[in-house]
């Protein structure tokens, strides 16, 4: 899971789901999921701060390639 540098939304991965879930930290609400076509290992918010689109970076569990992924896009 990471933390984004504002501290106002919060990312999961799930490796067994294949899939990354988007939590608003205040109301700690999921408001986005998404569906990978890959076996996610860790993940980090690499935006800057003053973006409104999150990007996370996301490793595959599977292959040594990461992944940088909009949270909030399908």
């Amino acid at each position: 899971m990471a933390l984004s540098s504002n501290e106002q939304r919060l990312a999961t991965v799930c490796p067994l789901e294949q899939s990354m879930k988007l939590f608003d930290v205040a109301s700690f609400d999921v408001i986005h999921i998404l569906k990978l076509d890959f076996v996610p290992s860790v993940c980090e918010f690499v935006h800057k701060a003053t973006s409104f689109s999150p990007l996370l970076a996301i490793a595959d569990a599977t292959k040594p390639v990461i992944k940088i992924v909009n949270a909030e896009q399908s």
